[in-house]
């Protein structure tokens, strides 16, 4: 049934710019409402008939469907930290994702159905059923007390599964991109794999899927490797103090996959120069999760050609020399409710054993406690997912 109140907290970005600056927090901001059923159309006048033959055209597609949720957590991902700095102001915008400012940050949350879309005929969903949702483009209104959910992006936790809300919120969306990169690499029992970033929340769940594949060896490059080696990494390299693409033992038996989840084109440089990947023609491929360098920054066209071209070229170019090199493969993927029942899946038999939240997290839900979440998400020093939980006020 639908929430009583008319207002909510909610976390809200004022301007593109820095933390500090521009996040606030206000317990006055509406919350969302559903859409009314698609019949609810006025029918009087040319207007009311142009309206008419409008719904009639949508009724034609699947039309988008929401629930509107009470958020229990809202986890951060970079691409929050992305969003609220302006870095991809010529596509990411409030007004051209279809908002306005001062916009809510966020979407990957884990929140309890309070009412249902009357233009949602699925019976997915009923009230009180525990969610879990993410985004399509960019995560926007989920740091709030209520979000509204995309039906197509969004799950129900299965009964048999005891999943907190904080980690709920930290499997909505790093999650379904594990499983994803997972199958973009095609890793393979008895295979060889390197994992740049091990300790980041794609990391710590890629170290447990490659080992739940048979991967026989897992080399997880990160700063605390004693995490990647709790999660189940034969071995871990301190990026600080030593190269992995220097190590001789790489060199002496090559892996067979490296998964660049941290560095971008410089880690493709120094795989196919060290030789501790193996070339094209004997399986060895390197999927580029960043697909440049980590920090994004596209203002104008010319920018989001140079930021899609080059990786293009590489992925293209290295078919023709994979018989010396290694294949390059982009990794551009979605998380929607199909890949979050597969990461459900995933829990259930155990491919994921545990589901990493940063040491500092949950944050709570204030101002000075967003903020910290986002200087966190943002200082990339974090250990798993940094998440933010609406129980906690202080």
């Amino acid at each position: 049934m639908a929430t009583a109140e008319k207002t909510m907290r909610a976390a809200q970005v004022k301007a593109f710019g820095e933390i500090d600056q521009v996040l606030m927090m206000t317990d006055s901001c509406p919350i969302p409402t559903l859409r009314p059923p698609l019949s609810a159309v006025p029918n009087a006048g040319a207007d009311g008939e142009k309206l008419i033959k409008k719904e009639e055209n949508k009724k034609k597609k699947k039309p988008v469907t929401h629930v509107l949720v009470k958020v229990l957590a809202c986890s951060l991902s970079p691409g929050d930290c992305r969003m609220l700095g302006g870095y991809k102001d010529i596509m990411c915008t409030p007004e051209k994702l279809g908002s306005s400012w001062p916009y809510i940050p966020g979407l990957d949350v884990c929140g309890e159905v309070t009412e249902l879309d009357p233009n949602d005929d699925s019976g997915r969903f009923k009230v009180g059923d525990r969610v879990v949702g993410t985004w399509d483009t960019v995560g926007m209104g989920g740091m709030a007390e209520y979000a509204l959910v995309r039906t197509d992006f969004a799950a129900t936790i299965p009964k048999d599964l005891t999943i907190s809300d904080v980690e709920g919120a930290a499997l909505a969306n790093s999650a379904s991109h594990a499983l994803n990169i997972l199958d973009r690499a095609a890793v393979k029992s008895g295979e060889r794999v390197l994992i740049i970033g091990g300790s980041g929340g794609l990391g710590t769940l890629l170290i447990q899927l490659c080992k739940s594949i048979g991967a026989s060896y897992v080399c997880a490059v990160s700063s605390d490797t004693e995490l990647c080696r709790s999660l189940g990494a034969h071995r871990a390299v301190d990026y600080r103090t030593e190269l992995w693409s220097d190590v001789a033992e790489f060199k002496k038996d090559p892996f067979d996959v490296v998964l660049d989840l941290a560095v971008g084109v410089q880690a493709w440089k120094d795989a196919r120069r060290s030789g501790v990947l193996k070339s094209g023609g004997k399986g060895g491929r390197f999927v580029a999760v960043v697909l440049n360098e980590w920090h994004i920054v596209i203002h104008k066209y010319y920018q989001l050609f140079g930021f899609i071209l080059p990786p293009l070229f590489r992925q293209m170019s290295s078919w023709f020399t994979s018989f010396f090199t290694p294949r390059y493969k982009m990794y551009i993927g979605t998380a929607n409710a199909e890949s979050i029942e597969k990461v459900f899946g995933a829990l259930r038999d155990r491919r994921i054993g545990r589901v990493v939240v940063d040491k500092e997290s949950p944050h709570p839900f204030t101002l000075e406690g967003v903020k910290a979440a986002f200087r966190r998400q943002e200082s990339r020093r974090g250990k798993g997912k940094v998440v933010v939980d609406m129980s906690k006020r202080e």
